[in-house]
């Protein structure tokens, strides 16, 4: 998980990259805007917030942030530029901005006031995992795909970094084993029930849909908890996307739901895997049943420190 010190420094070396001259950088430690960045007559100043706490003695050090906070850090960051804005010299060339990581939580935050950043001017500066910088407001937030029928869809995209679990590896059959075990919550899980997992942790029920061997929907590994029902709701709108799509192959994996709002959400590893032709079916069958593309994310994971 990135600091807002790790935020901080990543933004300074994107400035630096497109050409700019960074005139300030600050730490969490330190007053002032996080980084302040010139080029050509036109200056930037850009706040900061990061996933974490960047103070190691504290309790939130190496811990997510939980969703209250997320939303505080956001109103305080964007209060921050919306001041820059406010008390930008006449006739100068001042940009204010805001920097993220690129994690879901941040991204929702962010996405329910586009609109307001947008006519103020705001730029939103998103910090990947691996310390690659996207900016805009939306910037990397979808991937494009192709239905069967033809149509074109925008399915959003949620990219997150595990710990590797370097302890002894849970005794799974390969199909579930081969791509590793990682670390979330003390002790080894796949990522599909890590993502599972972080959903829990911001108030979503779900489950893991287990599509091998026997059918089953699971909230823990295979052989650690009996299979769970899906309650009522869940259940009727599962069973009208199987029996419209023909089956249940192509289902995502993880479908979480919270109130009248369901998530289906798929984990690609980072530049190995890709959406099957199957799942691309399973999309289209539900959004021809009135499921917005909306509940639909391909989240794209990695081992930390493998693509840094």
């Amino acid at each position: 998980m990135l600091t807002e010190n790790q935020i901080v420094m990543a933004v300074q070396r994107h400035f630096k990259a497109m050409g700019h001259t960074v005139r300030q950088v600050r730490k969490t430690t330190e007053h002032g805007t996080d980084v302040i960045a010139e080029r050509r007559g036109e200056v930037w100043y850009v706040e900061a917030k990061g996933e974490t706490s960047s103070k190691k003695h504290t309790q939130r050090y190496g811990q997510p942030f939980n969703s209250a906070q997320i939303k505080s850090h956001v109103s305080r960051a964007v209060f921050t530029a919306m001041s820059v804005v406010a008390q930008a010299p006449s006739g100068r060339r001042t940009r204010a901005g805001v920097a993220f990581p690129d994690v879901a939580g941040h991204r929702a935050e962010v996405a329910s006031i586009a609109t307001v950043l947008e006519r103020l001017g705001i730029e939103v500066f998103w910090v990947a995992g691996n310390r690659s910088v996207q900016r805009g407001v939306n910037g990397g937030l979808f991937v494009s795909m192709q239905l069967p029928s033809g149509k074109v869809v925008h399915v959003r995209r949620d990219r997150r970094l595990f710990e590797r679990w370097s302890g002894t590896p849970p005794d799974l059959p390969k199909i579930w084993a081969s791509k590793g075990f990682v670390k979330y919550g003390g002790r080894p899980l796949l990522a599909e029930l890590a993502i599972l997992r972080s959903f829990q942790r911001d108030g979503w029920r779900g489950v893991w849909v287990n599509n091998f061997g026997h059918r089953t929907f699971l909230t823990d590994l295979p052989g650690t908890g009996e299979p769970v029902e899906l309650p009522t709701k869940a259940a009727h709108l599962f069973g009208r996307i199987e029996r419209r799509n023909g089956g249940r192959a192509g289902c995502w994996y993880v479908f979480a739901w919270k109130g009248p709002r369901v998530i289906f959400a798929e984990a690609k590893r980072m530049n190995r895997d890709r959406i099957r032709p199957s799942q691309l079916r399973w999309l289209e069958a539900a959004l021809s049943l009135g499921v917005p593309v909306s509940s639909f994310v391909v989240v794209e994971w990695d081992m930390r420190g493998r693509s840094q």
